[in-house]
């Protein structure tokens, strides 16, 4: 009796043990598929948001910005202005219609402003 007994519980820890070996591996397989898809939405996630810094961080939309909050860059009264080696002619072509475009305004701004006092005296 003790005997079967043993061979019984024996036999139901074997079977068990087996169930387990093959659900386990069915488990660690759906979790991996998970992991895989919260992998590429973040991936995909990340993209986006390197492709909205690229634009928020360009020179035409810092610009709009400016505008828009009404914001105004000025020369200092001895402006000095470096010459970076940006390597790209699109770039200095950018930097040098924003450096005549608020040269210009500027120029502007002061030949408006000694008008207005002349216009006061």
């Amino acid at each position: 009796m003790k005997r079967a007994l043993l061979i019984l519980v024996t036999a139901v820890f074997l079977g068990l043990l087996y169930i387990y070996q093959q659900v386990e591996p069915v488990r660690i397989s759906y979790e991996i598929r998970r992991n895989k898809k919260i992998l590429s939405e973040l991936k995909e996630k990340n993209r986006l948001l390197k492709y909205k810094l690229t634009l928020l961080a360009s020179p035409v939309n810092l610009e709009r910005e400016m505008d828009r909050k009404n914001i105004e860059l000025r020369f200092g009264a001895n402006p000095k202005i470096v010459a970076l080696n940006v390597g790209l002619k699109q770039n200095r072509k950018q930097m040098a219609n924003i450096k005549e475009r608020y040269f210009m305004k500027e120029f502007l701004e002061s030949l408006f402003s000694r008008e207005a006092e002349a216009e006061q005296k």
